[in-house]
């Protein structure tokens, strides 16, 4: 056999196997919609383990050409579970996609973006309305005291109106100035104080890292205040309150005058550090001591008083299609123990949206 009988016979079954080849491809159409029967445009129609792929156009119809019958479709939208579809003898395809109902990882919102709530679960931490209400105090400063971790309040002053405590989360960062956080109120900076408990919904708080989408002014952590806002339906009403009083635990047994002055001069007269030859004049007289035997009395029972604190809060929230609002008044008043110390508080709050 020569040279051009083989050169023909392998031209001959090159034909053959392209012609095979060719008439192994195979055109499928379809149509893709969702659950309520909504055609979905721009969802992507790829033949398995190729590159060659289509999109749905503004139908939902596609056409595709595959290799053969053992093709497999795989057809794929954001937001919806994919379908792989074996082409076999099938020509013309409908397909319903659903919607992706497993649950999403949870996320955070944290300043301008998010983050995923594991990768920051140590830097976040969160309390709600309820705990909120369920310690009835004189502002938030005092409310959030042991329900988060890391974060330290220290109240320096029992006196009405002035008894806010500092916050400091995890320690203070800085040796100049309170080591004060950062406080936004629905994103506005704010004084925490100046909010009724009643108005806020929930406090994150932003530390290390998490908290550095807010800059320098977040060096010593960020305090993020959520006020509540209206549900969907008919106007809801709602009313909180609370009557107190406030008195001692136990009192110290505190010397009278009398014992006092006795007490004095005897500690006065065995120091042995005064080498002043006038000492005796540093003491009380007999005639002193005598005169304070008639101010045999307590202070503290004197003055001491058991004080009264009541709080009330009014609010009216609602929503609509066209509007979201919630309006609240709430009063607050404070007696002291001693004298006639009081504090009382207006808070009025008023977002429409």
């Amino acid at each position: 056999m020569n040279n051009n009988i083989l050169h023909k016979l392998f031209l001959t079954l090159t034909l053959v196997l392209l012609t095979l080849g060719a008439s192994a491809q195979v055109t499928v159409s379809g149509n893709v919609s969702d659950e309520s029967g909504e055609p979905i445009i721009g969802a992507t129609v790829m033949e398995a383990l190729t590159t060659n792929g289509v999109v749905t156009d503004f139908d939902g119809n596609f056409k595709i050409q595959v290799k053969n019958e053992n093709a497999t479709l795989k057809i794929s939208y954001i937001g919806m579970v994919a379908q792989n579809i074996r082409v076999g003898n099938q020509r013309n395809i409908k397909v319903v996609l659903k919607d992706e109902s497993q649950k999403i990882n949870e996320v955070v919102v944290v300043g301008y973006g998010h983050q995923k709530k594991e990768s920051v679960v140590g830097a976040i931490s969160q309390v709600s309305s309820d705990d909120l209400l369920n310690t009835p105090t004189a502002n938030v400063t005092q409310a959030i005291a042991g329900k988060i971790p890391g974060v330290v309040t220290t109240q320096v002053s029992g006196a009405p109106g002035a008894d806010d405590a500092t916050i400091n989360i995890r320690g203070r960062a800085t040796f100049a100035g309170d080591g004060a956080p950062l406080v936004m109120v629905d994103g506005v900076e704010r004084a925490f104080s100046q909010v009724a408990p009643d108005d806020i919904e929930s406090i994150s708080v932003l530390k290390d890292a998490s908290a550095a989408v807010y800059g320098a002014r977040a060096a010593n952590g960020v305090i993020l205040v959520t006020t509540k806002k209206g549900k969907m339906g008919a106007p809801r009403i709602s009313y909180s309150g609370s009557f107190g009083f406030t008195d001692e635990v136990s009192r110290p047994k505190m010397l009278n005058a009398y014992q006092y002055g006795r007490l004095y001069n005897a500690v006065t007269a065995e120091d042995p550090t005064n080498t002043s030859l006038n000492a005796t004049t540093a003491l009380f007289q007999a005639d002193e001591l005598e005169a304070m035997k008639s101010l045999n009395y307590d202070l503290l029972d004197k003055y001491w008083e058991t004080g009264m604190t009541q709080k009330h809060s009014v609010n009216v929230s609602g929503a609509t299609d066209k509007v979201n609002y919630f309006a609240g008044i709430s009063y607050f008043d404070q007696d002291g123990n001693l004298g006639k110390l009081n504090y009382n508080r207006w808070n009025l709050s008023l977002i429409h949206i």
